[in-house]
């Protein structure tokens, strides 16, 4: 990874402005060492339809037969042509690079009121692999597209946000010496690598994932083997899927997620060394990309009802990168704080909060997907966070054993716990 970052700020009078630009160029070479290829036997094969659901004696059975009910083969293909200088041990690649350019000015009206007042700009360029383009699926022909390669352009016509201006707002209000009341807003786009999901789609990597036409047929046997992977003829920038191979594509038009935040706290000082704040922080995640599955079956159709095994006879994944998830946040903060005073201080907070995913579950039938719609497992509702420090009272300048040996074993010592 290669990161430029430059900053600059000029103060005038109640104002200071900051101002600056980030550029990262992240090159990504990728060895996938984790074994990629295997069989599943599940029983498929020697359990009955409208029986008993197959368990492991099942399993076993249909080793045993040689009938398994999925294979899974995965490899990066072989070097057409080793003259030009392509090794077959090479890596999977990946270059990405994004850049942002921002503006803020921090605003001091008087004494009580501070304004922080922010836009930033940001661009997230279709990524490519090291030698072309990335890949696209083509709806209309149901073929792989190379970018970069033949008369394909760069991005095979893929379009990105070019307009990603996000503000940001800051307000500090101190109605009184001991208490302050703090606001904030901003909106961001999602930074995720673009195509992050699909680094190893095909023909980068080629995946055949085989299955029967039913939970009672089983996919193949142990004396055929696993398929035969065809070697990817690239040099014309369109392939056809093989049979049992996915992909995972963005679509023609790329729409990155927006993250909007907001908070409201006040806190109160409490005496001379406790303060209490009380907060509300929340947060919308809307168009959150999601790679999602078109090659979905129909309730009790099985294989056959899949569209694109219909069309192309393929039973694996055709994954878009669609802006289809969307999350909330609530919660209600309380936090006191005691800062160290007559060898004692402690933090407690507690945290009420309820979030929202609106694809919890991974149901992709179109006119279902409504049933996703759950609790997020990244929340939990109540949160409590207690810690404390306690130094203990011997040694110099404590109330006990200010001297001698029971100073010099006792003193200094601090009890920590949360």
């Amino acid at each position: 990874q290669f990161q430029f970052v430059a900053n600059a700020s000029w103060t005038k009078g109640t104002h200071n402005v900051k101002f600056g630009a980030d550029l990262h160029w992240q090159h990504m070479n990728h060895y996938e060492i984790s074994p990629l290829s295997g069989l599943t036997f599940t029983g498929i094969a020697t359990s009955l339809n409208g029986g008993p659901a197959a368990n492991s004696y099942n399993a076993l059975a249909d080793f045993l037969l040689g009938n398994f009910a999925q294979s899974n083969t995965a490899l990066v293909p072989l070097c057409e042509d080793t003259s030009s200088g392509c090794e077959n041990d090479r890596s999977v690649t990946m270059r990405q690079r994004q850049m942002g350019l921002y503006l803020r000015d921090q605003w001091q009206l008087s004494q009580k009121l501070t304004l922080s007042l922010g836009i930033r700009w940001e661009y997230y360029p279709v990524p490519t692999r090291a030698d072309r383009g990335v890949e696209f699926f083509d709806l209309a022909t149901n073929r792989v597209l190379l970018c970069g390669v033949g008369s394909n352009s760069e991005t095979c016509g893929v379009k990105v946000e070019k307009d990603l201006f996000t503000p940001r707002l800051g307000v500090a209000y101190r109605p009184y010496d001991s208490m302050v009341i703090r606001s904030g807003y901003s909106r961001n786009p999602q930074n995720d690598h673009m195509y992050r999901n699909a680094t190893y789609t095909y023909p980068a990597s080629v995946t055949i994932t085989s299955v029967g036409l039913n939970g009672f047929t089983p996919a193949g046997t142990l004396e055929g083997g696993f398929p035969v992977i065809p070697a990817p003829d690239r040099s014309q920038g369109s392939l056809a899927l093989p049979r049992g191979v996915g992909v995972t594509s963005s679509p023609a038009n790329f729409v990155r997620g927006k993250i909007t935040a907001w908070n409201v706290t006040a806190q109160q000082q409490v005496g001379a060394d406790m303060s209490v704040q009380l907060s509300y922080v929340a947060n919308r995640q809307r168009e959150i990309t999601r790679s999602t599955n078109q090659n979905y079956g129909q309730i009790g159709g099985g294989v056959a009802s899949q569209p694109f095994f219909q069309s192309i006879g393929t039973n694996a994944a055709i994954n878009l990168l669609e802006p289809i998830g969307k999350a909330d946040y609530d919660a209600l903060q309380l936090h006191v704080s005691k800062r160290l005073s007559d060898g004692f201080s402690f933090t407690a907070a507690y945290t009420r909060a309820r979030g929202t995913d609106y694809w919890a579950t991974g149901i992709l039938i179109p006119e279902y997907r409504y049933l996703n719609e759950g609790p997020s497992s990244a929340v939990s509702p109540n949160k409590v966070d207690l810690s404390a420090t306690y130094e203990l009272p011997f040694g110099e300048g404590k109330r006990f054993l200010q001297s001698g040996v029971g100073a010099a074993l006792l003193g200094g010592w601090q009890v920590n716990g949360n």
